[in-house]
């Protein structure tokens, strides 16, 4: 797949939405440090025709305004929401390191994406824990009971005085609902 001027094309991962394909991928512009999600169809999952960026319904949220470089999309669980649920990681140029957060959101055709929520539905965990400087890769696992199982990448804080540096997490919702995230263990105190 040609990435044109971009620094580089990665993380792809990819829906079939009935008639084609649609395969979601990172990229990094050499000018700016935004993270670009792409998305791309095909019929036969060896010619991709590129189609852009996904497009958002609103501007960036605050904590997103670096762009977004991973993401799990799947059949929204929810029967009252769109077709579509993406999780994303989302990273924020307010602050040094561009910390990340996952973000929601949903879209009926691939292409239009919906915020969930205003605020991040998993955010860095605290000082010392191995997520302390953020979370990444988030990969969701619906439950017949209907919690929610999300699995993560976190990696520390530069601020940690102790190890572990990075590692799997996993929070769960006991409602599934994606605003009531819980860790899995106990952060460290």
């Amino acid at each position: 797949m040609d990435i044109g001027n971009n620094i580089y094309g990665a993380f792809p991962n990819g829906i079939h939405d009935g008639d084609r394909f649609l395969m979601y991928y990172t990229t990094l512009s050499p000018r700016i440090v935004y993270w670009e999600t792409k998305v791309a169809e095909s019929t036969d999952l060896v010619n991709w025709r590129a189609l852009g960026n996904i497009k958002w319904s609103a501007d960036p949220a605050r904590w997103e305004l670096g762009g977004s470089n991973t993401r799990h999309i799947l059949p929204n669980p929810d029967p009252a929401g769109r077709r579509w649920l993406m999780l994303y990681t989302a990273l924020d140029a307010r602050l040094p390191r561009y910390p990340r957060v996952i973000g929601a959101a949903e879209s009926d055709d691939g292409l239009l994406w919906h915020r969930k929520h205003d605020d991040p539905i998993l955010h860095m965990g605290p000082l010392n824990n191995f997520d302390s400087g953020g979370g990444a890769y988030p990969q969701l696992v619906p439950h017949d009971d209907d919690r929610l199982f999300l699995y993560y990448y976190g990696f520390a804080h530069v601020l940690n005085t102790i190890e572990p540096t990075r590692g799997i997490g996993l929070a769960i919702s006991e409602t599934g609902k994606l605003t009531d995230f819980r860790r899995a263990r106990t952060p460290r105190s």
